[in-house]
């Protein structure tokens, strides 16, 4: 901590005094963010993705027979029990509802759960990926958060262009032509809609 307040006063609009504010503030939000939020995510994701692939295999399975007809609708019942019931119930049942029969999870491991089935229904339900869209403030003008999002993508069939990547505020297609998902970039005007809204307000209000 000590190199983080040297460095944070040494900064020309800061002093000891602030860089120790900033520090006492926010750190253990990043303190959070790094040993659960993080964790959190990256776990929940593969085991989201290892349960979306089980499911999405046994869904397209071509000539079922009995028993491959009886996994497909308790898989197809799964993804509609998820899709169909809000997160939040699903964290309460799991956390409150299995000491019920006898099974008492930490915090942790409830989200872990929650978020991989919820990630695993969710994935094997789109049946893949056909578009994805950047826009607004960071997906126009951050070419390297787009960049850095979508690299490693390939198994999910998302190859980007770096050159065409490199723009901003400009309606373009970013994938490249062999991506089998297209990656495209569509510009926003948050304000004009806004001062549309405010206009339509104010014109009822003096109605």
């Amino acid at each position: 901590m000590t190199l983080l307040n040297n460095w944070l006063a040494s900064l020309p609009f800061m002093t000891a005094e602030r860089a120790d504010y900033v520090i006492s503030s926010f750190w253990p939000m990043m303190e959070g963010a790094i040993l659960y939020t993080i964790p959190l995510a990256v776990i929940s994701f593969f085991c989201g993705l290892f349960i979306a692939v089980i499911v999405a295999v046994i869904c397209t399975l071509p000539h079922p027979n009995l028993m491959t007809k009886i996994l497909q609708g308790i898989c197809r019942t799964y993804i509609s029990i998820i899709r169909g019931t809000p997160m939040l119930v699903q964290i309460f049942i799991i956390f409150y509802g299995l000491p019920e029969v006898g099974i008492k999870l930490e915090p942790f491991p409830t989200a872990i759960i929650a978020f991989s089935i919820n990630i695993g229904a969710y994935a094997a339900a789109m049946n893949g990926v056909d578009i994805i869209v950047w826009t607004a403030g960071v997906g126009e003008n951050q070419e390297g958060v787009r960049w850095d999002s979508l690299q490693d993508m390939e198994y999910l069939g998302v190859k980007m262009d770096k050159e065409r990547n490199h723009v901003r505020g400009k309606e373009q297609i970013l994938s490249a032509d062999d991506s089998k998902v297209k990656v495209v970039m569509i510009p926003t005007d948050e304000e004009i809609v806004i001062a549309r809204d405010t206009m339509d307000i104010v014109k009822d209000l003096k109605k």
